[in-house]
């Protein structure tokens, strides 16, 4: 199993969120392997202005070889200009643990 997370395939809604908005984070996680992972687990962690500011709680999932899981989390944008969410993906007997972890850049609205 080769589960891979990668920054094109991640999406912010809205694009551009305010400070206090809600924001919604998507990411497609993807099994390149052909065996089947039970109890994958992907996290979602917000940063603005460089620093840690919200994470979401560990969440389990099974995808099938070849497969895909869309992984969703929403937070709200505290004040800051520059934001970034990274996502990391880990399943036990993962080959290629470089593809498990990407990260989005966004900017905030004034």
């Amino acid at each position: 199993m080769d589960l891979s997370v990668v920054t094109s395939e991640m999406r912010i809604n809205p694009v551009a969120p305010r400070a206090g908005q809600m924001a919604a984070f998507a990411a497609l996680v993807r099994n390149l392997g052909t065996a089947n992972v039970q109890g994958a687990v992907v996290m979602f962690n917000l940063f603005v202005n460089g620093v840690q500011v919200g994470a979401s709680q560990p969440m389990a999932f099974n995808i099938a070889g070849h497969g895909t899981f869309q992984a969703n989390w929403s937070a709200v944008i505290p004040a800051g200009q520059q934001g970034q969410v990274v996502v990391t993906v880990n399943a036990r007997g993962d080959v290629n643990l470089a593809n498990n972890r990407a990260a989005l850049a966004f900017a905030t609205a004034r």
